[in-house]
């Protein structure tokens, strides 16, 4: 940016003119401009075949450009906290308030659940819930050790649960909220009726079931003990194919050890999911441990003169045993299915002894071990047995599978159930680790419910393996002591330090150890991977404890599951965040287990920070800088373009004398490459015009117009009417048939006011994406005896027709408006503070990632109307000044929210400035210079990309010996071409690559792991191929 020339006496008058000075509006009257113009009228103004027409014709004024980079969408900001959201619909998943200052002291909360609904409610906008009491029903509370609250919530729309809409708001010892997670959605608001019964679901899972595997009638006792009376179903909201549905949740258990969920669309009937949600030691290799023969020590009961293996030593026995034997409370009991299957035809037996001697080595390793479990738990994190409030402990021995040895161990929701083993395992129940596994699943059910499904699934898994680890310390394997040597030839079941096990891809035995290698599968592939995926979690649980040490280890896993910050669809990523929170918990945020912790996660690719990335900022638009405005002299509005340096008169060009409508916020769009300016005429028609002043034509059919503005990207453009409009109109040149008119609401409303508070919108500006367009809107509400008046600014998700509040509200005096984003980095953005009550302006900046907003420079009694410089290093607003607007340049830092200086005046006789440049952006090609004195490379080489994994963006380098024909492409796991990076003749040296995450069609891709291939011809004709992976998460 070349040095400002300043004027010393006056600065250049646009129209070279000197206007004398008007009498001076107040500010009041200069805002009211904004809705002066606009007419009353009832609804949209603009039918959908008018839309297709202009886009036609802006499509035939404007060059089609590339799709720019996306950008983290703005959300509601609750000051000070870090907020982590779902990419995918804004909601958050993890979010943390400031560290406390000095001491919390503990506080008697009699009604926690009301304190944790109160702050959602209080912030419903930031939740992205219209009326959190109505949405939500808390299913849980439970205070910790530490005195803190964890509440549970469940989502509900008509009095329906939402499955998997499930959050848990964390307080303080004095009742403050200090955390919140969940994996949720928005509450839907349409949904289609139930046609199917109760009744009628059940019969479909049962008859889809039967497919599956042989229905047993269970018996009395065995119902007894599974707490079985039958199928249940219950009516849920499920999100299919993005649509929600209502649907019916059928759990059925066909025999002793499995229990099924399915999902019936109620609807049409059709099963929309089903899975086995018996926990078991993997895809039937199964968990387990030799029994070693050793002598061990355990407690019994006596009871008429026969010993039982029932342990009623524990704190959890029950003083009060109306029935021992068949239902014990609070004890430990090991029972015996004979080698039996378990069906309906299954006897169980106790494990007994008349001597107290005990000759059944599978019954002594048992019982043992699961005493170890429950000591472990209670002594270690003081936890009174798997469901924290001392409930039985069941485990059953010598479980067989159709008249063979059960080659497996699982634990079903009510028992630990040990096989024999058979071909893969020795006798399952002598194995510590597989006990402490299977009953960490129970300690997981009654704590966070993963879902036994896909990611979180395997965290289910993971955190079963790490228990494992914790009680039986002796090394990182699993199963060690229970698998043969020829289906495990590493000598281990599965391997935290060292996921892949000796194996490679499709081995029983191998485990991704890095997200690198994260294996995609379907539902009824291992119900999605959760025993194959699970050792990317496990890996990081090692590094972490091989840094801090297993002691401090333990304690962070276990306030996960104590804290309640996992949602039960939870996610690798959401676990990251989970387990640094825990760890700030117990040592602190800032201190060396934070570190470690950050480290580990980012070891296995499981990335993300403890919060997002800020956005970086992209290149500026490369080319010769104009400022265009409207005069503002004698009455003349013509459009005129101006070098930001003026010297003098030669540097302003008046573009056209076609008069433009000034009495709006943005009657001027201009193109990417600012070579198209788009403006409202005076008479309210939408133009196009070059920007070296030729192809001036009329493109819409209507003068209905006040406000535009264009999509960097040219295709698409976001207009308001000049009538009192609620509706913003989104034109799409490349389809004139999907233009859309969506219907504005103020989000800060209540919802039954929502359909009328906002009258119109009139500045607008769009993300670089051109998928957001910000926007300040002019809203009403009727009071007792009078309305109450005010501006709010907004932000539009544009193909989910989604509106988010980017500031809070404002006292009644307040309004906020023509908000414009930085040009390159949508994550700032300016705008006008006016006060009405003490009659001042004030220009403001916002970022939208750190939440944080700055006061730049006080405008006196103006309304400012800021826009940024193309590189983001300068301000350009104008200012009223003896009656005369000035436009005034303002110098900011690096950070685009504070002054460097102060602003200086510009040109007198302008309003409405709009800094452009006139080129292109930057190509992704970005080429290393090769100086003089450099060798060229040595070798064709692609090199790792960086960062990985990424979010947005990230760099690809390649190398290259001679100049020659290149082509760099990104494909998905099937092989399907994604995108294209870089084609064609390259020179020889080092070149670099950015890639945003999008395909070539300019559209988001999803979280996963991609291939980067390089090929090249070098200078003997040979085709040369390099590829590389990369790990985009969202």
């Amino acid at each position: 940016m070349r040095r400002l020339i300043l004027f010393a006496a006056s600065c250049t008058c646009i129209g070279g003119l000197h206007t004398a000075a008007a009498q001076v509006p107040s500010l009041a009257e200069q805002w009211q401009v904004k809705a002066a113009t606009r007419a009353p009228q009832a609804g949209s103004v603009v039918r959908q075949e008018a839309l297709a027409r202009l886009s036609a014709r802006l499509h035939q004024a404007l060059t089609s450009r590339a799709a720019a980079k996306p950008t983290t969408s703005p959300a509601a900001v609750l000051p000070g906290w870090r907020i982590r959201r779902d990419g995918s619909n804004g909601t958050p998943t993890f979010m943390t308030a400031p560290p406390a200052t000095g001491k919390v002291a503990a506080v008697e909360i009699a009604d926690p659940g009301a304190l944790a609904l109160d702050f959602v409610a209080a912030h419903r906008q930031l939740f992205r819930l219209d009326n959190p009491r109505e949405e939500l029903e808390q299913y849980g509370a439970t205070r910790d050790r530490s005195g803190r609250h964890h509440v549970q919530f469940r989502q509900r729309a008509g009095g329906v649960p939402v499955w998997g809409g499930d959050m848990v708001v964390h307080l303080d010892p004095a009742g403050r909220p200090y955390a919140f997670n969940g994996r949720y959605a928005p509450t839907p608001t349409r949904v289609a009726p139930a046609v199917l019964g109760r009744a009628a679901a059940v019969e479909i899972a049962r008859a889809d079931l039967q497919k599956r595997v042989v229905l047993e009638a269970l018996g009395t006792s065995v119902r007894a003990l599974l707490d079985y009376e039958g199928p249940e179903a219950k009516q849920f909201l499920r999100q299919i194919d993005g649509v929600y549905r209502p649907v019916w949740r059928v759990l059925i258990r066909p025999n002793m050890r499995d229990h099924w969920h399915y999902f019936v669309d109620a609807v049409d009937g059709r099963v929309v999911e089903a899975y086995n949600n018996t926990q078991t030691e993997g895809p039937r290799t199964g968990r387990g441990v030799d029994l070693k023969g050793a002598v061990q020590s355990f407690n019994v009961y006596e009871t008429g003169g026969t010993f039982y293996m029932l342990d009623g030593s524990r704190s959890s026995f029950a003083a009060l045993q109306p029935d021992l034997l068949n239902r014990p409370r609070g004890a430990l009991v090991t029972l015996d299915l004979r080698g039996g299957s378990l069906n309906r035809r299954s006897r169980l037996f106790h494990v007994m002894s008349t001597d107290n001697t005990w000759a059944d080595p599978v019954a002594v390793s048992a019982h043992a071990h699961i005493g170890r479990v429950f000591e472990y738990f209670l002594n270690t994190h003081g936890r009174l047995g798997l469901d924290g409030r001392g409930g039985t402990v069941t485990a059953l021995i010598h479980v067989g599978d159709q008249g063979r040895p059960m080659d497996n161990a699982f634990w079903n929701g009510a028992f630990v159930a040990f096989g024999d083993g058979a071909d893969v395992f020795s006798p399952l129940a002598g194995a510590l680790d597989v006990a402490a596994h299977e009953m960490t699943h129970g300690v997981i059910e009654r704590t966070v419910n993963l879902a036994y499904r896909f990611e979180s699934g395997a965290l289910n898994e993971s955190f079963a393996d790490v228990f494992a680890a914790m009680v039986d310390r002796d090394d990182w394997h699993l199963g060690e002591d229970i698998v043969k040597a020829r289906f495990f030839p590493s000598g281990a079941m599965r391997d935290m330090a060292d996921p892949n096990n000796g194996g490679s891809r499709g081995d029983p035995f191998w485990q991704p150890a890095h997200m690198d290698e994260f294996v995609s599968l379907d539902i009824t592939q291992d119900n999605g991977g959760v025993h194959i995926n699970s050792g990317i979690p496990n890996r990081a649980c090692f590094l972490i404890a091989a840094t801090i040490g297993r002691d401090k280890t333990e304690q962070i896993y276990y306030r996960i599951l104590e804290g309640r910050y996992l949602s039960t669809q939870a996610t690798f990523v959401d676990m990251r965040l989970a387990a640094l929170q825990a760890t700030a918990d117990l040592y602190g945020a800032d201190g060396a287990e934070a570190r470690a912790v950050a480290d580990a996660f980012d070891a296995v690719g499981i990335a993300g920070g403890t919060y997002a990335e800020a956005p970086v900022d992209r290149a500026p638009v490369v080319g010769d800088e104009w400022i265009a405005v409207v005069n503002d002299e004698a009455g003349d509005n013509s459009l005129i373009l101006a070098r930001p340096e003026l010297a003098g008169q030669r540097d302003i060009v008046q573009l056209t004398t076609t008069q433009v409508f000034a009495r709006t916020s943005n009657p001027i769009a201009i193109s990417g490459d600012g070579r198209t300016i788009l403006f409202v005429d005076a008479d309210n028609f939408i133009r196009a015009i070059r920007s070296d002043g030729s192809g001036e034509q009329v493109v819409s059919g209507s003068g209905d117009w006040a406000s535009i503005a264009l999509s960097p990207d040219g295709k698409r453009l976001a207009a308001v009417t000049v009538h009192r409009d609620s509706t913003l109109y989104i034109l799409d040149m490349e389809d004139p048939a999907g233009g859309k008119a969506v219907r504005l609401y103020n989000p800060t409303t209540q919802r039954d006011v929502r359909a009328y508070v906002t009258l119109f919108a009139d500045a607008l500006d769009w993300d670089h994406a051109g998928e957001r367009v910000l926007f300040d809107a002019f809203n009403s509400v009727e009071g007792d005896s009078t309305a109450l008046s005010f501006w709010r600014i907004n932000v539009l998700d544009v193909d989910n027709e989604l509106i988010f509040p980017v500031l809070p509200a404002q006292p009644p005096n307040i309004s906020l408006g023509n908000p414009s984003f930085a040009q390159t980095n949508d994550n700032f953005f300016t705008f006008d503070r006016v006060d009405f009550d003490t009659e001042s302006g004030e220009i403001w900046a916002v970022d939208l990632f750190r939440g944080t907003v700055a006061l730049v420079e006080r405008n006196a009694d103006s309304i400012g109307h800021p826009q940024y410089s193309p590189d983001d290093s300068e301000l350009v607003f104008q200012r009223l000044e003896g009656g005369v607007r000035v436009l005034r340049r303002l110098p900011l830092r690096e950070d685009k929210m504070r002054a460097a200086g102060p602003s200086t005046p510009y040109a007198r006789g302008a309003q409405l400035p709009r800094w452009f440049t006139i080129g292109a952006e930057p190509p992704p090609e970005l080429p290393t210079s090769v100086e003089a004195e450099q060798a060229l490379p040595a070798d064709f080489a692609l090199y790792p990309n960086a960062p990985n994994p990424f979010n947005p963006m990230t760099v690809v380098r390649y190398a290259l010996p001679w100049a020659g024909e290149i082509r760099l492409t990104v494909y998905n796991l099937l092989g399907q071409e994604i995108a294209v990076l870089a084609s064609g003749a390259r020179a020889a040296g080092e070149h670099a690559v950015r890639w945003e995450g999008r395909d070539g069609r300019g559209r988001p891709v999803a979280s996963g792991v991609y291939l980067y291939r390089l090929e090249a011809v070098d200078g003997a004709g040979r085709r040369l191929v390099l590829t590389r992976k990369m790990t985009l998460l969202r």
